[in-house]
């Protein structure tokens, strides 16, 4: 999707050649950005369009296509990161999805399940390229990981994280010798198919000088990016309401066929639609073959599906309303597609804020356009970014659907993933992996917590049916900012093909104030957590208030063990509790296993830090396993320790955990205010270490 920009609107008659009233841009230069205030950027409006609603159109796009090869070991230096120069894109524009059933939306407040995401590499991946915000999107190879941002390609080694590659996507550089391409290229995508094992990649290339649009496909020749690249230019100027130029691609494929969509956007004024595009493999890789196309009418942003590479059907997602999801079924029928919809009836949701806070920035969260899909076998899973239960905050809906027959599709499973403590979650990539489980990587912010990479898993395992508890999978330094944002409108998330049960995922970070920002690499796996026993609680610091061992066994449940601070001299206010545990691992010498502590509780008044501890019995040490800010809203967070349960598990296969919250004393030596710790849920296992 286009970025969202902040620059006076004289400029742009510059920087592109005319100038649209509708958008505003933001100037990167060569030392920093030019931006307008907070306030006047409020005075600025986003475009609202309505979808034109017509029957599907075939289209015939093998007219304009030309093509290109390029060899990547030509390039010196490989790794350059020079920025791109472009920097101005036009504003994300507002939708008005007025289709579909909309009904009073229901909130849904799901408890988390058992299922946690074990942090495993992480590494930087493409860096600040001048153009806000990054669109993150990762392929996951044999031996590299692609990754595309904005209008950059680069290729990382997964071993170790090695930047081997990286190249502007202009035609100056990674797309130099491709006949027309223009000067303005942006939201890339790209997958890799482990059955052919090649990466494949599309961008966007848009002239809103002559009001004309392409789209670019480039495919590896091998498993290994580095080297030969089959390129190919497709002319994609739409014609239904008077020229319109695609937006926002879905990429997705199925055994035969590679396909994209576009949200259909007008040059002037007019409505928007949905265009559908899909070519065989051979079209890329050799030349042969034929592209097929539809335009669509009475849906929008349809987001196609990545795949294992054995399905037959091309398939999509996209909302319908507010209380359904269309399934879309797309089969190449010469120069066009037959499509194929199912409704499937949801809960029905709150769009929720479009901007929610991330330590001083308003950021966007894109409302509730369905971001990302992935079918495996007759499974089609999705995600998009909803309402949250905390007033202002924003969470992650989901929904699985089932393929029973050609014409049958129904909803198997669904759910929303909310923040904790007034925190935010928002921008979703969600996949399946190969043993059914199902993983999604986002961000989470607040008011003061700088967005963070975060993911959330449900294992096929676990009974539950709700996704587990958030994992925070990095933390950034805290960058404290201010007026708005764009946010990356996609993030990256794929199954490794070669290590079993490891995911891969990527997603933004900001690095500095003026909304500078960085882009990570990550991997974890899915792990289960196996309760243990709790055999007492009892207070460390402060006085008993209420509650018991049962008090803190379940999650929302409106009981809790409370504990009122008592004050430290010279230091602050403590409240803490010891809890005892038995654990039920079969094995407690089983060097396979960590020892992982579930927390939820809260605290009064203000915003409190808390650290969790547990008993290293041949250390003969408390040894810290992190710490979290509790607030007045019960917050989650999921500690493990670094080395095996072993070591935490006495002769008696018991574990000792500590929870202490604390308020020190301020400048000054002004003594905090007392309060109450309320935990609600405090649960003590182990998990498999992968």
């Amino acid at each position: 999707m286009r970025p969202y920009v902040a620059s006076p609107p004289w400029e742009l008659n510059d920087m592109l050649g005319t100038t649209h009233p509708r958008w505003i841009a933001r100037l990167v230069t060569g030392v920093g950005l030019v931006s307008l205030a907070a306030g006047a950027m409020a005075q600025l409006s986003r475009p609202t369009y309505t979808p034109l609603n017509f029957s599907d159109r075939a289209v015939d796009l093998n007219r304009g296509v030309t093509r290109t090869q390029i060899n990547t070991d030509a390039f010196f230096p490989q790794v350059s990161e020079t920025r791109g120069g472009r920097g101005v894109r036009p504003e994300n524009p507002r939708v008005n999805l007025n289709i579909g059933p909309n009904l009073p939306p229901q909130p849904v407040v799901d408890t988390p399940g058992r299922s946690v995401a074990a942090p495993e590499t992480r590494f930087p991946g493409i860096n600040f390229t001048g153009s806000f915000p990054p669109d993150t999107h990762i392929a996951v190879g044999d031996d590299f990981i692609v990754m595309v941002v904005n209008s950059t390609i680069a290729f990382f080694r997964k071993s170790n994280g090695q930047n081997v590659f990286q190249r502007n996507l202009d035609r100056n550089a990674f797309l130099q010798g491709v006949p027309g391409v223009g000067t303005f290229i942006f939201d890339p995508k790209v997958f890799y198919d482990p059955v052919r094992r090649r990466f494949y990649a599309v961008v966007l290339d848009v002239d809103f000088n002559a009001n004309t649009s392409a789209f670019i496909v480039m495919g590896s020749d091998d498993a290994d990016p580095r080297g030969t690249w089959n390129i190919v230019r497709v002319v994609n100027t739409g014609n239904v309401g008077g020229g319109e130029w695609g937006d926002y691609p879905g990429w997705g494929f199925s055994s035969t066929h590679l396909a994209a969509t576009f949200n259909m956007f007008p040059f002037n004024n007019g409505g928007v639609y949905t265009r559908a595009m899909g070519m065989p493999w051979s079209f890329v890789d050799n030349g042969t073959g034929q592209i097929s196309a539809l335009d669509i009418g009475d849906r929008f942003t349809v987001q196609l599906a990545r795949s294992d590479g054995n399905n037959t059907d091309i398939w999509g997602v996209a909302r319908n309303g507010n209380s359904q999801v269309s399934a879309i079924r797309l089969t190449p029928n010469g120069t066009t597609f037959t499509r194929a919809t199912f409704n499937v009836g949801i809960t029905p949701f709150n769009s929720g804020p479009g901007e929610v806070n991330a330590n001083g920035f308003s950021i966007d969260t894109i409302n509730d356009r369905v971001m990302c899909s992935f079918i495996r076998g007759n499974r089609l899973v999705s995600a998009w970014t909803t309402a949250g239960t905390a007033p202002g905050t924003s969470a992650i809906r989901w929904a699985e659907l089932r393929n029973n027959s050609p014409s049958s599709v129904t909803l198997e499973a669904q759910g929303q993933v909310n923040g904790q403590g007034g925190l935010s979650l928002l921008q979703p990539a969600i996949t399946i992996t190969p043993n059914g489980s199902k993983a999604m990587v986002f961000t989470q912010c607040g008011p003061a917590q700088s967005p963070q990479v975060a993911a959330a898993v449900k294992s096929s395992t676990d009974p539950s049916p709700n996704f587990g508890p958030v994992q925070v999978l990095f933390t950034p330094t805290q960058v404290t900012g201010a007026g708005s944002s764009r946010w990356g409108d996609y993030a990256g998330i794929q199954t490794d093909p070669q290590v079993s049960g490891r995911i891969w995922g990527a997603h933004q970070i900001f690095t500095a104030p003026s909304g500078v920002w960085s882009t990570q690499i990550l991997s974890f796996a899915i792990t289960t957590i196996l309760p243990a026993n709790l055999l007492s609680i009892n207070p460390l610091y402060g006085s008993y208030i209420s509650g018991n061992a049962v008090s803190v066994q379940a999650a929302d449940d409106n009981n809790t063990y409370q504990v009122l601070s008592q004050a430290v001299d010279r230091t602050g206010q403590y409240a803490g509790v010891e809890a005892v545990v038995d654990t039920i691992e079969p094995d407690p010498v089983n060097n396979t296993q960590t020892l992982q502590v579930d927390l939820r509780a809260s605290v009064t008044g203000e915003n409190t830090p808390a650290f969790v501890y547990a008993w290293n019995f041949r250390t003969q040490q408390w040894i810290s396993l992190g710490s979290t800010r509790l607030t007045s809203t019960p917050t989650a967070r999921v500690f493990a320790t670094q080395r095996v349960a072993a070591d935490f598990i006495d002769a008696n296969r018991q574990a000792r955990v500590r929870v202490v919250a604390m308020r020190a004393v301020r400048s000054g030596r002004v003594p905090p205010m007392g309060f109450t710790l309320a935990i609600d849920q405090l649960e003590v296992g182990s998990r498999p270490i992968f």
